[in-house]
């Protein structure tokens, strides 16, 4: 189970990315999922996320993590992924398998 204050601050990331595409639910679903964001761990200043795409979640020159950290009011650091079990899950050419 999750800890509230980690539902919140994924809540208030995902409606950072609505408002940033516009209120567009598709695209920001796309953008979230293309993300593989696949831990958050908060505490009283700061937010961890733990994400498979950095330069996505980054942004072009630290664009989106500023925007996110002022929304947030909480400094967002970044720990790459990319060990996820979410890669491991995607399926891939049946060659990738054997």
């Amino acid at each position: 189970m999750l800890a509230p204050n980690v539902v919140e601050v994924a809540r208030r990331i995902g409606l950072f990315y609505l408002q940033k595409n516009s209120q567009d639910y598709a695209k920001t679903e796309k953008e979230l999922t293309d993300l593989r964001i696949s831990k958050i761990e908060v505490d009283v200043k700061n937010v961890t996320v733990y994400v498979s795409h950095v330069g996505l979640f980054i942004g072009r020159r630290g664009e989106n993590i500023d925007k996110l950290s002022k929304f947030l009011k909480l400094e967002v650091k970044i720990v790459e992924d990319r060990d996820s079990i979410y890669d491991a899950l995607i399926p891939r050419k049946l060659e990738d398998y054997l």
